[in-house]
């Protein structure tokens, strides 16, 4: 919008120039106008002003009709009456093509409104004047009718260029000043050459310009076309020059016959140059939005492939040539040559799953090794489905997308996983294992015990405990080192193992004294066990000492008793037997 406090005044001395103008011409043909030009510019004014602006333009254009009607020598009564239709037909056609919203020649709809608007608005004024006016009737108001309306289509457009260069993006504006001015020459000189004769009826000639014109120039250039025509035009006909003169010899039949032919002119150049705007618009936004796309799926390693089913041939886009270390390319690619890509061992799969996709119609998904050009082999994962068609059998759609990387970080993460959760094994199994004999420490062993008895407990079985220490030992270190001591401890544990069910657990509990929980045995059974374990290492030799001894105390649980009271019942038997003279069993009262 332009903002100056100025406009207002720029235009409404403009709008009477070119009404004065008008009406000098009309003289020379009998009272009679091809076009009302100052009707295009009061609309313009209209389009390129804000609300303010609009209402002080209004209230000008009212004073400046008054005063030109006046100056033709009509009545003061005609005078404002033709002032109030002008007023209200720019009114009328700004308010109808221009509520408030963004005005864009170069959309076809828009161009399709303002049309209507200009029929609308000419019609109201061409009624108004008809009817107030003693020389009115339908001469009068289809005069009146087509002038106005020419006015306004023409320039109208015209006087909005910079509301074009602001809002329309095509490029039409930023072309180099000399292809302007050589398509506007082609017109001008197209325009003298059938205007300034009137031998042949060539008027198609300054329409082909025009149509040309409109194609290359956009719709400035259309606009400006279809002005040099109406105006040279109408500077020969008046002259007595043109094709116009060999329509009858009514200077009305050949006005009407005029204004028709610059309507047609308009309905060829505007409309054509919008049409094309605004496929060069959207062309222009397809091009870049399929760069935007090529650069997603180059930086985000996804590209995207089509093919016709039963056609034997695939479409990839160019990040799949590029996945496949090719150069990218237009043309499609045989579907034996992608499918010969993938690893051998995933080609099953992959025609597998494309199979059932276009049987189903469901969407699939597989991940595969590709092998590309360079030899390097790459995981790449497609996603898809299939679109059936009763005409054409349909196609089938999908992405691919290089995770090698994110396979290759989840390979990683997986081993890490293994790593760690070894490494927690491994600790678990340190911190819960006596370090010296490789049996379970105290700790464990405690806790192993209340599962235990937990267990019995639930299920009534019977649960014993075994509790013995290696006699004299103290005596053995004392003897032979704690190196010794410490092997006899490890061999010890070890001979014990053998005697022992797959159910039995041993422990070491501190020192040379150890435990054996014995799950489901009762107090007989676990006094054979016991008595295996004590014969067993009675009888085994330890180098330079000959035979080893241990003490057995063996308690079995109470119902309502707790580990502590397992353990001191087993360890007050295990003192007996010290008492009783050692390398001997003791049951727990």
């Amino acid at each position: 919008m332009l903002v100056s406090r100025a406009w207002p005044f720029f235009w409404a001395a403009l709008y009477s120039v070119l009404a004065f103008a008008a009406l000098a011409m009309a003289r020379q043909m009998e009272g009679l106008a091809f076009i009302w030009p100052a009707s295009g510019v009061a609309v313009g004014a209209m389009l390129m002003s804000d609300r303010t602006q609009q209402r002080e333009f209004l209230a000008l254009l009212t004073i400046a009709c008054i005063g030109i009607n006046l100056a033709d020598g009509q009545s003061h009564i005609l005078a404002v009456a033709f002032a109030l239709a002008n007023v209200l037909e720019c009114w009328l056609v700004a308010q109808l093509c221009y509520p408030g919203g963004r005005w864009l020649f170069h959309k076809p709809r828009w161009v399709a409104r303002f049309f209507a608007s200009a029929m609308a608005g000419s019609l109201a004024s061409a009624v108004i004047a008809s009817s107030l006016s003693s020389s009115g009737g339908l001469p009068f108001a289809l005069s009146w009718f087509a002038t106005s309306l020419l006015g306004i289509l023409i320039l109208a457009p015209i006087v909005t260029l910079p509301l074009l260069k602001s809002e329309a993006p095509d490029k039409s504006f930023k072309k180099e000043a000399f292809q302007i001015f050589l398509f506007l020459g082609l017109v001008l000189g197209c325009s003298v050459l059938t205007f300034g004769q009137a031998l042949y009826p060539i008027l198609f000639v300054p329409l082909a310009a025009v149509v040309i014109v409109a194609f290359i120039g956009g719709v400035a250039a259309a606009a400006i076309s279809v002005m040099i025509i109406a105006i040279t035009g109408s500077l020969f006909t008046m002259a007595g020059y043109g094709p116009v003169h060999l329509v009858g010899n009514d200077d009305f039949d050949r006005i009407i016959f005029f204004q028709i032919y610059l309507l047609v002119c308009f309905g060829c150049a505007l409309p054509t140059s919008a049409l094309l705007s605004r496929f060069k618009h959207v062309q222009e936004r397809l091009r870049t939005q399929n760069d935007l796309l090529s650069m997603a799926e180059e930086m985000g390693k996804i590209g995207h492939w089509q093919f016709v089913i039963g056609d034997d041939h695939v479409h990839w886009s160019d990040e799949v040539f590029r996945m496949h270390g090719l150069l990218p390319k237009f043309e499609k690619v045989p579907i034996s040559k992608a499918v010969s890509f993938y690893h051998e061992e995933d080609r099953q799969l992959v025609q597998e799953a494309l199979d059932k996709a276009i049987a189903s119609g469901e969407p699939y998904c597989f991940r595969a090794r590709i092998n590309r050009l360079d030899g390097e082999t790459r995981i790449v994962e497609t996603r898809g489905r299939a679109v059936r068609s009763s005409t054409d059998g349909g196609f089938v759609f999908g992405v691919i997308i290089d995770v090698t990387h994110h396979a290759h970080i989840v390979r990683d993460l997986q081993r890490a996983k293994r790593t760690a959760e070894n490494q927690a094994r491994e600790a678990r199994h340190l911190a819960e294992t006596d370090q010296l004999t490789g049996t379970a420490n105290r700790r464990k062993f405690l806790k192993k015990l209340s599962a235990s008895i937990r267990r019995a407990e639930s299920s009534g079985s019977p649960l014993s405990f075994l509790l013995f220490d290696v006699d004299h030992f103290k005596a053995i270190n004392d003897t032979y080192g704690h190196v010794f001591g410490d092997r006899v401890l490890r061999e010890l544990a070890q001979t014990v193992q053998t005697c022992l069910r797959s159910s039995d657990f041993l422990g070491r509990l501190g020192g040379e004294e150890f435990g054996v929980i014995l799950p489901g045995a009762g107090i007989e059974l676990a006094e054979a066990i016991a008595e295996r374990i004590r014969q067993t290492v009675a009888t085994k030799e330890f180098d330079e000492l000959a035979l080893v001894s241990v003490s057995i105390g063996i308690a079995e649980h109470q119902r309502g008793a707790d580990s502590e009271w397992l353990i001191q019942a087993a360890d007050l038997a295990l003192y007996q037997a010290k008492r009783n003279g050692r390398n001997r069993l003791e049951i727990a009262a």
